[in-house]
C-alpha cells in the first residue's frame, strides 16, 4: 500500500501558513523546523532529508509531498492525486519556475526548463536521494543546487517537471490579475502575491534582493556606469548652454 505524506518547513508562521495548515480539505501537513532558528535555504533541504530517510526506512512505497508553508494553498481534493501522480512515469516530480526566463537562467542554471523548489513530490527513498545530491552541492541555494541535480544526475533521479501544471502551479503575480486563468491543480503558489499584509509582502521582496543581488552584480555595476555616463552627460550639455 503507498501512503502519501505532506509535509512542509517553516521556523515561524507568516504569509499563508495558517491557511494551509487548516485548509478545508483536512489535509494533515507535518511541520518541520518550527521554532528553530533559520539559517538559509538548504535548512528546508535537510529537514525534508531526514524526514524522507525515516520515512523510507518504514516504506520505500511511500511518497513525500513538500509545499511551501508561506506561499502555497491546496487547491483540491487530493483524493486522486496519486494516481495523477503515477501518470507522470516518474519518482519525483518538481513545479516549475515561471520566471522571467532570462533571470531564472540566470540564478538557477542555463536549463530549458527550470524547476521550481517550494513544491514537489516523490518515493521517499527518491526524494531523499536527491536532498543528499543537494546537500552536496557547495552553495546556499536550495534551487540552484536542485536544478543542477535533476539535469545531471536524472537517470538515477527519473525527475520530471510539472511543465503541464496538472499537480503544481507557482503564480508570481497577484492573484487578483491571474486568477480566472489559473490551472485547476492540487496545489497552488503565490510567492507573497496572495498575501494580503503588506509588511509580509515587503519581507519577501527584501529577503528576494539580500539573497539573490550578487548574481547580477554586473548588471547591476553596468547600469550604474550608464547612469553615471547620463548624468555627466547632462551636466556637461548644460554647462555648455
Amino acid at each position: 500500500m503507498t501512503n502519501i505524506h505532506f509535509v512542509t518547513y517553516a521556523t515561524h508562521e507568516t504569509g499563508m501558513f495558517r491557511k494551509l495548515i487548516d485548509n478545508k480539505f483536512d489535509v494533515e501537513i507535518k511541520v518541520l523546523g518550527m521554532g528553530t532558528k533559520w539559517n538559509g535555504f538548504m535548512d528546508k533541504i535537510r529537514g525534508v532529508n531526514e524526514y524522507s530517510e525515516e520515512i523510507a526506512q518504514k516504506s520505500d512505497k511511500d511518497i513525500i509531498v513538500f509545499i511551501d508553508g508561506f506561499d502555497t494553498i491546496i487547491g483540491k481534493n487530493v483524493n486522486s492525486l496519486i494516481e495523477k501522480f503515477k501518470k507522470y512515469n516518474c519518482d519525483i516530480l518538481v513545479s516549475e519556475e515561471p520566471r522571467i526566463k532570462y533571470i531564472s537562467q540566470k540564478l538557477f542554471g542555463n536549463y530549458p526548463t527550470i524547476a521550481n523548489s517550494g513544491m514537489y513530490m516523490g518515493y521517499a527513498k527518491n526524494i531523499k536521494r536527491m536532498t543528499d545530491l543537494i546537500l552536496e552541492r557547495e552553495t546556499k541555494d536550495d534551487q540552484e543546487a536542485l536544478n543542477f541535480c535533476i539535469n545531471t544526475f536524472n537517470d538515477e533521479l527519473n525527475a520530471r517537471i510539472d511543465t503541464e501544471k496538472e499537480i503544481f502551479y507557482n503564480n508570481p503575480f497577484i492573484s487578483i490579475f491571474c486568477s480566472k486563468n489559473e490551472p485547476k491543480c492540487y496545489f497552488k503558489s503565490y510567492p507573497g502575491g496572495n498575501n494580503n499584509t503588506l509588511s509580509y509582502r515587503l519581507f519577501r521582496l527584501r529577503r528576494a534582493v539580500w539573497d539573490y543581488y550578487p548574481y547580477f552584480k554586473v548588471e547591476l555595476f553596468s547600469l550604474l556606469i550608464i547612469i553615471l555616463l547620463i548624468v555627466a552627460i547632462t551636466k556637461k550639455c548644460r554647462v555648455v548652454k
